[in-house]
């Protein structure tokens, strides 16, 4: 059985401002344990927004992310069962 878009939930988006557009997102496939997923997004010639690989990250990246990581570490808490934790 392969990826079903639709069993893939977004429980969380947290969007970086400025040039950069870098997201985080707190991710849970098909009612499974939250993930985070790292993504960057580039404007194509004609003004589209596409998706493209991570790659390495900015200083300014890290900053943001640094600066992000409650926010991502309680949505991440709020979205993970007690069975899990187990």
């Amino acid at each position: 059985m392969g990826y079903d878009p639709k069993k893939d939930k977004t429980l969380k988006k947290i969007k970086s401002k400025g040039k950069s557009l870098f997201f985080a997102e707190v991710k849970a496939y098909n009612g499974g344990e939250a993930k985070v997923q790292l993504r960057r997004q580039y404007e194509s010639k004609d003004g589209e927004l596409k998706d493209c690989s991570t790659g390495r990250l900015t200083m300014e990246d890290l900053k943001w992310l640094k600066k992000k990581l409650p926010k991502i570490i309680k949505a991440m808490e709020e979205n993970t069962s007690k069975d899990s934790e187990k």
